[in-house]
């Protein structure tokens, strides 16, 4: 990833269960350089890509990513074969610190994505056509007091997802 004169570092990367989308979080840091495109170089020519570009201010300047979980049907650091679609995900995320946003990104296949519980979506954002519509998601919510918090969602249908949940860490 490159753009608006950023630092761009990758914080993980999730395939899904049956390896038919993935998911990856990337954060930038610096101070953006104004308006303008961030882009993005794939390894291999993907059949659909979707991008989601969220913004947090506020956040701790030199280690403001904090704790991190992802996986898919396959479970927690999921493999990328043997899963089974479903319409349903959640996992554990342990905050380290007070005031800091729980940020999920889920992953989908010909769905839509509805947020857990106590988390707002940012965005949903889907690219395709007929046999190959991939999707992204980005949703967050605040965390007064260090905690385990769960990163969940549901989907319109039984799907195969990948998810990946950040703790973003507040700034002094």
């Amino acid at each position: 990833m490159t753009g608006l004169g950023l630092t761009w570092t990758r914080v993980r990367a999730q395939c899904a269960g049956r390896n038919q989308t993935g998911v990856e979080v990337w954060q930038a840091q610096g101070t953006p350089s104004g308006d303008g495109p961030v882009t993005a170089t794939f390894a291999s020519a993907p059949v659909n890509a979707v991008i989601v570009v969220t913004r947090y201010g506020g956040v701790a300047a030199a280690s403001p990513i904090g704790s991190v979980v992802s996986g898919n049907t396959t479970g927690v650091n999921g493999l990328c074969s043997g899963g089974v679609d479903s319409s349903v995900y959640t996992f554990d995320l342990t905050t380290t610190v007070n005031g800091a946003w729980v940020y999920g990104a889920p992953a989908m296949r010909h769905a839509t994505h509805t947020p857990g519980a106590g988390y707002t979506e940012r965005a949903e954002a889907h690219q395709g056509s007929s046999g190959a519509v991939a999707g992204v998601a980005a949703m967050d919510r605040s965390v007064a007091a260090a905690s385990t918090v769960a990163v969940n969602g549901t989907f319109s249908g039984s799907v195969d997802w990948a998810m990946i949940g950040i703790e973003i860490r507040p700034g002094p």
